[in-house]
């Protein structure tokens, strides 16, 4: 008995050292500088068990090597005495789209009801790589998720990961997924969308409200309503543009939204209102008539014509008091634009009683009133006689600057011929280098701004010229004592904010301080004013 039992514990210590040195030998396979070698050791690791084995394959997802990381989700899978999902879905996050692939299979494989959630959270959140998703689709297909059922699981997931984060995010996140719950198309997407027209952040409802496309019914309505009353300008904008998608129950409201102390929110009411054909009442219609932005009101005017709706010009005629200032011009567009009766009657008034100077643009505005009239034909023909007159005279007379224009060889007299012609010819508010290509053939936006800012001439050398000439002229006419300069400042409105100068500063034109530009001028005049 002796003897077998010293055999017994001989035996035991001769295969505890064995197991102690194949121990150590998996370790040093562990850490070898080989993949391949970590690889077979990472896969041998089920086979030794316990807690440890597990911390060692989980560190094995980390390797820098994919084909250890590959092994390692192959032992995951090996791996019996506990679960594994934990780790086999950390692994379908790998940046290695392999591993993703071989995570995906053995996932399925190991917890089918997990594997449903995960595998469509990879689709939502836009697995990049092609040969995975075909392999997520393929593998859903066997789960019993294809066609419009995955779509759907797909849909109310992803509404729960919203409403999941909702609470916590910051605005700029939830502004993201209100629009992604309104791209969703579903009932509880709906919900969301309602959520963020409930939000006290305005990025937020402004979100919603471009989300918003005529579901939610009454509740949405209700959150419009209170929407269109928001002390923001531009959030009542966006509400407005809402409600017409509400049939009869957003009409109600826009009709009092014509009554919004903007013009612009009243602008927007009765665009959309046009939008679903309502009725009107002429006299609160006719009150947008009320603001002094020109094309604000040749807007308004359009869209009271699809109703049917004349309203009084009285308010315009007392703009025409006085040529000088800007409100006259608004007014001379805003009648052609209306092109009633009682329109063309007050641009005849003004044709007859003003000078020579202001004639052409009053004429102008009355053949686009409708004026049909034979003299005003004759007279319009007449004054286009004399302006191509004076446009071939003033292009023949360019010859005379044509030594300034010469860049490394090359002459930029046709250049400035196509520039000036296309300058006189540019419409109001137009004359920009695009404005200037599009009337004159041969040139675009760019060879025109190439030639007024990058070849080489000499602008200070030009005017130098024009001045001479313009001396040399009146000297014939006039008592030299009798020529000077005439030094004036004059202002015009400007909406942006990034031109020279541009400020909220006194605008002589206007009469009023408005955001502008204000310049100083020096005309060269002979003779009495």
């Amino acid at each position: 008995m002796k003897v077998v039992a010293v055999f017994v514990l001989s035996a035991g210590l001769v295969l505890g050292a064995a197991c102690t040195d194949q121990r150590q030998e998996l370790m040093e396979q562990l850490v070898d500088r080989s993949p391949v070698k970590r690889a077979a050791a990472v896969r041998s690791l089920p086979s030794e068990g316990g807690e440890d084995a597990y911390m060692l394959v989980t560190k094995a997802l980390t390797d820098h090597s994919t084909i250890v990381r590959i092994a390692a989700v192959h032992a995951l899978a090996d791996i019996k005495d506990r679960d594994t999902t934990a780790a086999m879905i950390r692994a379908t996050r790998d940046a290695d789209p392999e591993v993703r692939q071989v995570a995906v299979a053995k996932l399925v494989a190991h917890n089918k009801g997990k594997a449903k959630t995960v595998l469509m959270n990879m689709l939502l959140n836009g697995e990049p790589n092609i040969q995975v998703r075909q392999n997520i689709y393929s593998e859903l297909s066997r789960l019993d998720l294809s066609g419009e059922k995955l779509a759907e699981q797909m849909v109310i997931s992803r509404i729960g990961k919203i409403n999941e984060v909702w609470d916590k995010s910051m605005p700029a996140q939830r502004v993201r997924l209100v629009l992604e719950a309104g791209r969703l198309y579903h009932a509880d997407g709906v919900g969301i969308v309602l959520r963020g027209l409930a939000d006290s952040d305005a990025a937020v409802a402004l979100a919603a409200l471009a989300a918003v496309d005529g579901r939610g019914g009454k509740q949405a309505l209700r959150l419009l309503i209170k929407l269109a009353s928001d002390q923001s300008e531009k959030i009542r904008m966006a509400a407005v543009g809402s409600l017409s998608k509400y049939g009869s129950d957003g009409l109600v409201v826009l009709k009092g939204a014509l009554r919004d102390v903007e013009p612009n929110v009243r602008t927007a009411a009765l665009r959309e209102i046009t939008k679903i054909s309502g009725k009107l009442d002429p006299a609160l219609a006719c009150s947008l008539l009320e603001v002094k932005e020109e094309k604000t009101l040749i807007e308004v005017i359009g869209l009271l014509k699809t109703q049917g709706i004349e309203c009084p010009l009285t308010t315009f005629a007392s703009w025409l008091e006085n040529p000088e200032l800007e409100l006259y011009q608004t007014a001379i567009n805003v009648l052609a634009a209306s092109a009633n009766d009682e329109a063309r009657g007050l641009l005849k008034a003004e044709f007859k009683k003003r000078p020579a100077n202001l004639k052409p643009m009053l004429g102008v505005a009355l053949a686009r009133s409708g004026d049909s009239s034979a003299q005003l034909a004759k007279y319009l023909k007449g004054e286009l006689k004399k302006f191509s007159s004076l446009l071939g005279n003033l292009l023949s007379d360019l010859s005379d600057y044509q030594d300034f224009y010469i860049s490394g060889g090359t002459d930029c007299l046709s250049r400035l011929e196509h520039f000036v012609k296309g300058l006189v010819k540019c419409p109001k508010k137009k004359a920009n280098c695009e404005g200037i290509a599009d009337q004159v053939e041969g040139h675009d936006g760019q060879s025109i701004n190439h030639f007024v800012s990058e070849s080489f001439w000499d602008a200070f050398l030009v005017m130098d010229r024009i001045t001479v000439r313009a001396w040399n002229y009146l000297s014939q006419y006039f008592d030299k004592s009798m020529i000077g300069l005439i030094i004036d400042e004059s202002g015009f409105k400007k909406h942006g904010r990034h031109s020279v100068c541009v400020g909220r500063q006194w605008l002589g034109s206007l009469g009023k301080q408005d955001n502008g530009q204000v310049f100083v001028g020096a005309s060269l005049c002979a003779g009495k004013l």
